[in-house]
């Protein structure tokens, strides 16, 4: 008995290493869809690297996140983890009305009344955080020394305890204390969980077609921009979509209709990381295009647009000025909202330009190199306390 359970013990150890031999030679995956990040790349060796150990920190890293099946495993464990409560934990959990889901490698997620809406758990700021946000403000104080800048701040679940309807960390009051200097502020608020279930997802931290198109309307007032376009219709998806809270948690039972409007935009063009390319499909996402219907985790990213380190709306308005906006995911559906109304618009997300392009952003050298006088930061809790979201904005 003893020998028959070392023979298998040997057998699957033989298999481990064996898919971890095939791992170095399969074509590497560049994103989890299910788990809604980008996954580590099996590194280049270098004297370096290997003395410094980088080289070693990344390969396990890349290992774990390109090993053959590790995406079945770490959903079906995250599947497991979140099918607990099922099984009696229900009231120990949802107490104090969330339930605590999957805690995932950044923050906390959680479905508010137990089976509503999945948000984040509403957690106040580190000390850690607290003194990135404050060294970012600073930052923030620098820009309005060089340019014409507006702020735009969306509040999304994180910063609301929903038990309570008080916020755990009023981003807005902090932000109108700290910010030095001429600039222009606004930001998109909601007073309770009623509120905001008008304008979020269910299953994503996103703003809907609703909530963006309020945020864009919002940002046409910051911007002194006459008036806002109006949509001529509005396109639902036949399926459901499971946003970015429901695959990092694997809570495929909670799912969202899709909707977006459809606006009769001026003729223009685009540029993605420089190479003269559409940058939403929102026409293919309406005409059912099969070529766009092939996840129901993405159809934020394949209609709106995906996350890029430089997008470039050309709208040849060249009577009107030049306009560079810095955001992350947020600003995806409002892009060519705002873009219409100046002649050149650069859209920045700085957390891959440097990845994208192989250099630093630089504020001042871009705009310089582009005559843009106006720049538009829309803000959100992730942008605000990370730190690759304001590389370059010291220059």
């Amino acid at each position: 008995m003893q020998r028959g359970g070392d023979y298998i013990f040997f057998v699957a150890i033989l298999m481990i290493m064996l898919f971890g031999f095939c791992t170095l030679f399969k074509e590497p995956e560049l994103r989890s869809e299910i788990e809604n990040r980008e996954l580590s790349q099996l590194p280049q060796l270098t004297i370096t690297g290997f003395l410094n150990g980088s080289f070693q920190k990344t390969f396990e890293s890349a290992l774990s996140d390109q090993f053959i099946g590790s995406n079945d495993i770490r959903a079906n464990y995250k599947q497991a983890m979140n099918s607990l409560p099922k099984f009696g934990l229900d009231k120990m959990v949802c107490k104090n009305r969330y339930l605590e889901l999957y805690n995932s490698k950044d923050r906390h997620r959680a479905a508010f009344n137990c089976e509503d809406y999945l948000v984040y758990y509403p957690d106040a700021l580190t000390d850690k955080q607290r003194n990135i946000v404050e060294e970012n403000i600073k930052k923030y104080n620098h820009l309005n020394t060089l340019s014409d800048v507006y702020y735009y701040f969306v509040n999304d679940s994180s910063v609301m305890d929903f038990t309570t309807n008080q916020k755990v960390t009023d981003y807005t009051k902090l932000l109108k204390q700290k910010l030095k200097g001429k600039y222009h502020f606004s930001s998109f608020e909601y007073k309770d969980f009623n509120d905001y279930k008008k304008w979020f997802y269910k299953t994503d931290h996103h703003w809907d077609y609703r909530g963006s198109y309020r945020g864009y309307q919002e940002i046409t007032k910051l911007l002194k921009i006459p008036e806002a376009i109006k949509p001529v219709s509005t396109f639902t998806d036949d399926r459901f979509y499971y946003g970015s809270l429901a695959r990092t948690t694997q809570n495929l039972n909670y799912h969202d209709d899709f909707s977006f409007y459809i606006f009769d935009l001026p003729k223009h063009s685009t540029k993605v990381n420089r190479k003269p390319v559409a940058y939403d499909h929102l026409k293919e996402c309406a005409e059912r295009n099969e070529d766009y219907r092939k996840s129901q985790f993405t159809q934020y990213s394949i209609c709106y647009g995906n996350d890029f380190a430089e997008v470039i709306y050309d709208f040849n308005q060249p009577k009107k000025e030049n306009l560079l906006v810095i955001a992350n995911s947020f600003s995806n559906p409002i892009n060519a909202l705002i873009a219409m109304n100046y002649n050149k618009t650069y859209i920045i997300d700085l957390r891959h330009f440097k990845n994208t392009f192989g250099f630093d952003f630089n504020f001042v050298d871009y705009t310089t190199e582009h005559d843009i006088k106006k720049t538009l930061l829309i803000l959100s809790p992730t942008f605000i306390f990370g730190e690759s979201t304001h590389q370059g904005l010291e220059g």
